[in-house]
């Protein structure tokens, strides 16, 4: 086609200049839709000749580039002045063609918009691929989401998660052809998990086993930011007020058991130049395992701070 092309052009070019003007008109147009990513003559311009010899020439002439096109959905001006530099610079004797331009026209891409479906699927299908227990319910975006016209290819990644029911996602749409267009979106989620729930009523200073627990399916955006979803974090531990029946367990509702209770008879463990050496003593105040509490010497009456080690035993420091 570049050689007819040129081949027309220069039939067109040997012509002599009344008989060209006559033979081949270009008449601009005032507006213009174009749906390609450049905007060729025939775009924005009516060309045509009665000689039917020029056919191909009239041809060539539609697809000379003028200008790159604008991203589909917006609006471009072009002068009568960049028109005809461009076709000069596409290898037309302006003084051998009739042709009629106005000062300015406006150029608009075509385009249409994506539609709210297509971007409910798009996240929706990264949550399935990622074996997620998610509906999306609602988007929410700003700015216009304009592509070009056809199929598009449309592809997410969660990029926040802003609180629980509610996260952001940029949502890609590819038309072939076009640089992908980026739409960052809000989706309204339901998502779902199993966690451990209280199988029964289970009283304040109870603790925790196995047959406290059972396992539910819950909204993620109803379960407590603390709540404890990994048994390890409950079992063992210490309801510090009543858990009702079917309660998440919440980290301000658990604490580890103590180990020694305040009042308690302990044995105390020295460790002293590599010797040691047990005395009795009574504990100040309750202790977990790890946990340093102030024991006094039966015999002494003196106050130590200790670590407990296991159920009435402490190791003192000295």
């Amino acid at each position: 086609m570049k050689e007819l092309f040129a081949y027309s052009i220069i039939v067109l070019l040997s012509l002599p200049a009344v008989a060209a003007e006559r033979a081949i008109k270009i008449k601009g147009r005032t507006d213009a839709v174009v749906t390609k990513k450049e905007i060729s003559l025939g775009d924005i311009a009516e060309v045509h000749s009665d000689d039917i010899t020029l056919a191909d020439t009239v041809v060539g002439l539609k697809k000379v580039r003028i200008a790159e096109s604008p991203k589909p959905g917006d609006n471009l001006s072009i002068s009568a002045y960049k028109i005809l530099d461009a076709l000069r610079e596409g290898g037309v004797d302006l003084k051998k063609v009739g042709y009629s331009f106005a000062r300015s026209m406006r150029v608009r891409r075509a385009s249409r918009m994506v539609r709210e479906d297509e971007l409910i699927d798009a996240i929706q299908s990264i949550l399935d691929q990622e074996k997620r227990d998610a509906t999306v319910n609602e988007v929410f975006y700003s700015g216009a989401a304009a592509i070009a016209p056809g199929d598009a290819k449309f592809s997410a990644k969660e990029i926040r998660s802003r609180k629980r029911g509610r996260s952001t996602f940029e949502v890609f749409a590819k038309v072939k052809g076009e640089a992908p267009l980026r739409i960052r979106v809000d989706a309204n989620i339901d998502e779902w998990a199993e966690v451990p729930v209280a199988r029964h009523s289970i009283q304040r200073g109870s603790v925790v086993s196995e047959r406290d627990l059972m396992r539910a399916r819950l909204n993620i955006a109803a379960i407590p930011p603390d709540s404890s979803t990994d048994e390890a974090a409950i079992i063992g531990y210490e309801a510090t007020q009543t858990i009702q029946q079917g309660d998440v367990f919440r980290n301000a509702t658990l604490n580890i058991p103590a180990m020694i209770e305040n009042g308690e008879k302990v044995t105390m463990v020295y460790k002293l130049k590599g010797l040691s050496a047990t005395a009795t003593g009574i504990a100040m105040q309750a202790g977990a395992a790890g946990d340093s509490i102030r024991i006094r010497n039966t015999s002494s009456k003196k106050i130590l701070v200790g670590k407990v080690v296991e159920p009435g035993l402490v190791k003192v420091s000295q």
